[in-house]
């Protein structure tokens, strides 16, 4: 009987231990400021940080890009659920763009697999028949940064976004790796990029700080990490329980209509 108990207890510390083995490894939570330039006059500033909530993911980007006589603020934003050993995008939003098309909050339900996209001028338009998974320009990022942490963008891979309530295919693969130099040091990335004419977007993920982006082309801004990387790691926010109860992160307010549903 008791020898039947220690097999027994050996087979589940075994279990557990496969599985934890087998677990994917989830995006690390970081907050840094980021400097670059937009094309060669103007320069570009950005606080980009990935919180963790519990089973959530809340992904902001404060930017500006500035040139003389011109200065454009950006916020972009995503919250995203941890479910099934994946991440799935629950809101989107976009503000900053000087066309009022292109500012817009988005929100997914999962379960009827729709996106209800709401523009700052007033107008909706709800996306049916969602592919599963989709992804917003925010949440991509995090799920590149999952998905090169995990090994699982060896070849290059066609994610569907939506964006401004279309969908488009977002190609990505690795480029290669690059030495980049970071607080006197030199910083081993790896560069994922896109060949689409649609998404020209590149990062460059860190790999000697858990895949962290250190540099990235958005648009056409280049930005690069200036916070010292060894600070840019929330290490209490990577140490959350996962299934711990808390309140879902929303993007802030400014296009009121979905922001009480």
């Amino acid at each position: 009987m008791v020898g039947n108990m220690k097999l027994y207890t050996l087979s589940i510390i075994l279990g557990l231990l496969i599985h934890e083995a087998h677990a994917d490894v989830l995006p690390t939570a970081f907050s840094a400021i980021y400097h670059g330039r937009k094309y060669v006059v103007a320069t570009a500033e950005a606080v980009i940080a990935l919180n963790r909530h519990g089973n959530y993911y809340k992904y902001t980007m404060d930017s500006d890009v500035k040139a003389p006589l011109y200065r454009n603020h950006n916020y972009d934003c995503s919250v995203m659920l941890i479910r099934d050993g994946d991440i799935y995008p629950l809101e989107h939003m976009h503000q900053g763009s000087k066309k009022a098309k292109y500012n817009s909050r988005t929100q997914f339900d999962w379960d009827e697999r729709t996106a209800t996209v709401v523009f700052e001028d007033g107008h909706e338009k709800t996306v049916a028949n969602l592919p599963s998974p989709v992804w917003d320009p925010m949440s991509i990022q995090i799920k590149i940064m999952y998905d090169i942490t995990n090994k699982n963008l060896v070849e290059e891979k066609v994610y569907t976004i939506i964006e401004h309530g279309k969908l488009s295919t977002y190609p990505m693969g690795i480029v290669g790796e690059e030495s980049i130099a970071h607080s006197a040091v030199l910083l081993k990335t790896i560069e994922v990029g896109s060949d689409s004419a649609d998404h020209s977007n590149k990062f460059w993920f860190s790999q000697d700080f858990f895949f962290i982006p250190i540099k990235m082309e958005i648009n056409d801004v280049v930005v690069e990490m200036v916070s010292d990387v060894t600070t840019a790691v929330t290490a209490e926010q990577n140490n959350t329980i996962v299934g711990r109860p808390v309140e879902i992160p929303r993007c802030r307010s400014g296009i009121s209509s979905l922001e009480s549903s």
